[in-house]
């Protein structure tokens, strides 16, 4: 039951972005600063960098992972 109505209000926004791209969200500016290759003990990832922005000040830099 709770997974479900988890679900049932969740929304999903994906958006093709390359460095540079700004999106606006909910008030907040993410900006996509770049994607550097990162190499673990065995394993290979694409590490994204974001800025959080709101208002022109920023918030704090965020990071993702895709391996």
């Amino acid at each position: 039951m709770g997974i479900a109505a988890v679900s049932a209000w969740e929304a999903e926004d994906i958006r093709l972005a390359k460095p540079g791209d700004v999106i606006a969200l909910s008030g907040y500016e993410i900006t996509f600063d770049r994607v550097e290759r990162v190499q673990g003990p065995n394993w290979t990832a694409s590490r994204g960098f974001f800025t959080l922005s709101r208002g022109g000040k920023e918030i704090s830099q965020l990071t993702t992972d895709k391996r």
